[in-house]
């Protein structure tokens, strides 16, 4: 099996792209709803960027973790207490 590690370097100001990355990260490990539905959902939102890149000329729009926004108040909640337990 293969051992995958990711490290985020966490800084104070939550506009950070480091940041955002970690939020997207940690609000996917505690999704406990439909997959399908958050595939569907993240795929949409990074589609609905690319077209907006290639209307405004940009050729880079993201990655997939730019894209896991807030889902709902129960799975921003566990985010933030899983967040807690890290530190």
């Amino acid at each position: 099996m293969e051992k995958t590690v990711t490290e985020y370097r966490l800084v104070g100001n939550m506009r950070e792209k480091v940041m955002l990355n970690f939020l997207s990260w940690v609000r996917f490990i505690v999704f406990d709803g439909d997959l399908d539905e958050l595939y569907e959902r993240v795929t949409a939102a990074m589609d609905d960027a690319k077209k907006e890149a290639v209307k405004n000329g940009e050729k880079k729009f993201g990655s997939i973790g730019d894209y896991v926004l807030a889902i709902n108040i129960d799975n921003e909640a566990k985010a933030w207490f899983r967040i807690k337990a890290l530190m």
